[in-house]
């Protein structure tokens, strides 16, 4: 049987799994809601926001194979530059810098590394492009440049070996960090090891101040803030439940059991939102595995803790509510301008359910605070700002020739 055929069958069969996913994850809402199934507004028509979402891709992994392709032989007049995405939703900046580069006569090379392999497989059934095994250093030379959203955790040694082989290297900020490592449970020192950091805002430009960086914004985030509201007759919460990969573990069952107890008070239907690399979250009812992107849409408030998620939220319109109570200190969440409220107690958090801000003033009111986080400039996207800022850096390399 041929790739293509096999891809195909696969494809079919994600469809099939997305639909089911689709299906459980709205029976799973509707029951938070407390409403029957069939008469929620959630209907399979309207509830799902793209067959491309990670819900659906997320159940492929289950029956394929590996397809990643052994590394090309680089030629050095190729202009090659290796692009490291460490997650699905990378490739949400990923995808569109590599389509830029080779619009400006780069060749990019799209690779996984076995550390990331399952958190970025399901976002590789719907790139466009042959994706490989990432190279050894000696495969490395050739190349000019190397792009990755880490440069920390399983992707720092290519990093080095690249930067010790004389290769720009570049990192993309992935979204909210701990760039000071207060709460990890091992030093990451993330975004100081590349030579150039492409950072969303200025929070991240003024985290790393002393490195060289360039404000580039973020693809992903922009394209959130031109996506319209649904039309919510239901409320509902979504809890961000974020303790994952060590950080702050202790914490989390308090946490969630002060996160449904605001909810439960307030008689506001609630669902808690498991990170993928959380511990099993069967001893708490409302719980879910469906990524959070395919859950938001249907939120009406958003709870979390120091997270992405809250900016994805903001971007979408959704109202967030920084839930606090193990009082963990966030720079970039320090200063909220008016755009949240924070609540260190499930009778706070009550209180901030209880009021509301109308979903066409979310954006306005938290333009200030997002601004700060994601830079968005009308003249240019994010992909072509990133590329001018690796052209820029290559020139530069070369004595400005």
């Amino acid at each position: 049987m041929s790739t293509s055929t096999v891809q195909t069958v696969l494809l079919l069969l994600a469809l099939f799994a997305g639909g089911g996913a689709v299906v459980f994850g709205s029976l799973a809402v509707a029951r938070a809601q407390r409403v029957q199934p069939l008469r929620a507004e959630f209907e399979l028509t309207t509830r799902m926001t793209s067959i491309t979402d990670a819900a659906t891709a997320s159940l492929v992994r289950r029956w394929s194979e590996p397809w990643l392709r052994p590394f090309p032989t680089l030629l050095t007049d190729a202009r090659a530059v290796v692009l490291l995405p460490g997650a699905a939703y990378h490739l949400a900046e990923i995808s569109p810098l590599a389509d830029e580069l080779e619009r400006r006569g780069f060749t990019p090379i799209v690779c996984v590394g076995e550390p990331h392999w399952e958190r970025t497989q399901p976002g590789l059934f719907w790139l466009d492009r042959p994706t490989y095994e990432v190279p050894t250093t000696e495969q490395l030379q050739g190349a000019i440049a190397l792009v990755t959203m880490k440069d920390w955790a399983g992707y720092r040694p290519t990093v080095e070996a690249a930067k010790n082989a004389g290769i720009l290297t570049v990192a993309i900020v992935e979204g909210a960090q701990d760039f000071d490592d207060l709460h990890q449970p091992v030093e990451h020192r993330p975004y100081r090891t590349a030579d150039l950091v492409l950072c969303q805002g200025l929070n991240d430009a003024a985290a790393l101040s002393g490195r060289n960086t360039v404000v580039v914004g973020s693809n992903r985030l922009e394209e959130l803030t031109r996506v319209p509201r649904m039309n919510l007759k239901s409320k509902l919460a979504v809890v961000n439940v974020n303790f994952s990969y060590g950080v702050l573990i202790p914490e989390r069952d308090a946490w969630v059991k002060s996160a449904v107890g605001g909810c439960i008070a307030a008689g506001m239907p609630y669902i808690l939102a498991i990170h993928p690399a959380s511990a099993d979250p069967s001893h708490w009812q409302n719980a879910t595995r469906l990524p959070i992107s395919s859950l938001l849409p249907r939120a009406t408030v958003l709870i979390s803790r120091f997270s992405t998620v809250p900016f994805e939220a903001i971007a979408r319109g959704i109202r967030f509510i920084y839930h606090n109570p193990h009082g963990e200190g966030m720079p970039a969440f320090a200063d909220a301008a008016g755009a949240f409220p924070t609540t260190s107690t499930a009778e706070e958090l009550t209180v901030a359910l209880l009021s509301s801000t109308a979903s066409e003033e979310i954006r306005q009111v938290t333009k200030v605070f997002f601004s700060r986080q994601v830079d968005i400039q009308d003249e240019a996207p994010p992909s072509e700002r990133s590329a001018d800022a690796i052209e820029a850096a290559l020139v530069a390399r070369q004595g400005g020739s």
